[in-house]
This record gives structure tokens, C-alpha cells and sequence, in this order.
């Protein structure tokens, strides 16, 4: 029989400290490398986690941590993308469950609603779109028949 200990939830201290975090800290709001400090981001990370660690409740690594973090905040988009959606359905049925709490809230305002879909200001990446047909071959290969 496999006795497998239930991981501890995270407690609301826990996550107020990392919203805290994001809203007090530029740099770590931007989670991208800086050339003249390269280990910015892990000692924001290492200070943040020593933190989170002392609270109470779960004691995670730097790893563990952003993994968590970063599962919450797709959750909480996801949250907010079904009751965006439901406000826009027809009616009918049961109410949506749930709202979004003033903490995620927050997060959302401060990590945006959406990663990168529908952004037109975003530049595109990826092999350039030819405009002109014509600057294309086609070459067409005919099957060879068999008698």
C-alpha cells in the first residue's frame, strides 16, 4: 500500500506575499533576464521563497515555487475567462459559480488577463508571410501511369 502524504495548501498569507511581490517589484513583475544583472531574477526569487517559507505552510523550493505560482495564475485567467464567457452567453440556467476574489483580482491586474493571443500591439514572431503569390513555384508532379 503506497502512504503518500497529502501536500500542505498554500496558505492566503503565502499568496498575498507573492502578489506583494509582484506589485512592489519591477523587475520580478517582468520575469526576464537582465544582461547587466544576471542573477537578478534568482535572488528575487531565493529572497521571495525564504519568505513564503517562514509563514507557515508549505516549504518549497525556488523550483516548486514558480511551478505553483504559475499554475495559479493560469487558473485564475482561466477563472476569469469562463465568467467573462458566461456574462456574454444568452441566459438561461443557473447562475456561473463563483466570482473572482479581491486577491485574484489583483493578480489579474497586475499579470494581465491574457499571455499573448489577441494582442495586436504584440509584434509577430516566426517566418515572414509572402505577400505575393507568384514570388512562389509550384511545381506539380504528374503520376506515372502503370500498364
Amino acid at each position: 500500500m503506497d502512504k503518500r502524504k497529502r501536500a500542505q495548501r498554500i496558505t492566503q498569507q503565502q499568496y498575498e506575499l507573492y502578489v506583494h511581490e509582484l506589485e512592489s517589484n519591477a523587475d520580478f513583475r517582468a520575469q526576464k533576464f537582465v544582461a547587466d544583472k544576471p542573477d537578478l531574477l534568482e535572488k528575487i526569487w531565493e529572497g521571495l521563497v525564504a519568505k513564503l517559507n517562514s509563514v507557515g505552510g508549505p516549504q518549497k523550493s525556488v523550483k516548486q515555487w514558480r511551478e505553483r505560482f504559475a499554475d495559479w495564475k493560469f487558473n485564475v485567467r482561466k477563472k476569469a475567462r469562463n465568467l467573462r464567457l458566461y456574462k456574454r452567453g444568452t441566459g438561461g440556467g443557473e447562475p456561473a459559480a463563483g466570482t473572482l476574489t479581491d486577491l485574484e483580482q489583483r493578480l489579474l491586474g497586475i499579470t494581465g488577463k491574457v499571455v499573448v493571443a489577441g494582442l495586436v500591439s504584440l509584434p509577430k514572431l516566426g517566418v515572414p508571410q509572402l505577400d505575393r503569390v507568384n514570388s512562389v513555384r509550384i511545381v506539380k508532379l504528374r503520376k506515372r501511369r502503370t500498364e
